[in-house]
């Protein structure tokens, strides 16, 4: 009776532990998208303001 209850409880935390180290990698994944995330809108806007700079010469002409 003991041993069914030890490995009744010895798979419910391997159940826990792996849950847990799932949620982990989604987060993880999370954490990464959003660097990525941040990395495209800052380059977008440094190419946009290369952008403006190049166009405002022939602007200012016309």
């Amino acid at each position: 009776m003991r041993e069914m209850f030890r490995q009744a409880f010895s798979a419910a935390t391997t159940l826990f532990r792996t849950v847990e180290r799932g949620a982990n990698t989604l987060d993880n994944y999370a954490k990464w998208a959003e660097a990525e995330s941040a990395d495209f809108e800052q380059v977008a806007a440094i190419e946009r303001k290369v952008r403006i700079a190049k166009l405002e010469p022939a602007l200012k002409a016309a």
